[in-house]
């Protein structure tokens, strides 16, 4: 299963995540050409579910969220990787003037 697709902001790549290596519940996070060549994993196998890549807005880097609560963030070119929050929601850029700055939706603890 293949699931949230994001585009890059030029239209050259999405990053998705997909159960292709690690079966269900284990999804990690892919990057291919927008016409479907280049394909390549990212991260893998964190022991979790991970899901919906945003694309910061120089392309450079890549935000994603795991279903343990946890926003981790990765170079695009699969290097770098590094959890930047916990007890945190679905990750979202805001200023493309401050590409490494980010921001995240609450999780709700009821």
């Amino acid at each position: 299963m293949d699931a949230y697709p994001n585009f890059s902001l030029d239209g050259k790549w999405i990053a998705f995540s997909s159960e292709r290596h690690g079966g269900p519940r284990l999804l990690d996070i892919y990057k291919m050409r927008a016409d479907g060549s280049e394909v390549s994993r990212l991260t893998n196998g964190l022991g979790a579910e991970l899901l919906k890549p945003v694309w910061s807005p120089d392309g450079k880097q890549i935000l994603f969220y795991s279903n343990l609560h946890k926003i981790y963030q990765i170079d695009s070119d699969g290097k770098d990787l590094k959890m930047v929050a916990e007890d945190a929601g679905v990750p979202a850029w805001f200023d493309p003037k401050f590409p490494a700055s980010f921001a995240v939706s609450p999780v709700s603890k009821l």
